[in-house]
């Protein structure tokens, strides 16, 4: 048994302390993860735009090319 400010504390306790103090911690950094995690999601959303944007443009520029290449590029976009 420890003993804070005069008050004895089992174990257990201690164990569920620890665990409240680590949840505390992670809450605390838990803005700084979902800003990377937005971050991240707006880089991608802007990639596949501009991957969307280049079949779009190839379907435009290049009708008469024959399927096989079309089918290559629509599965760069549909996996």
């Amino acid at each position: 048994m420890r003993t804070y400010s005069a008050v004895k504390i089992s174990p257990h306790y201690t164990v569920v302390l620890w665990f409240i103090a680590m949840a505390t911690s992670l809450m605390n950094n838990l803005h700084l993860q979902l800003g990377v995690l937005e971050i991240g999601s707006f880089v991608g959303v802007f990639l596949f735009g501009v991957l969307f944007l280049q079949t779009f443009n190839y379907y435009n520029m290049f009708p008469d090319d024959g399927w096989v290449n079309k089918i290559l590029v629509r599965s760069e976009v549909i996996p």
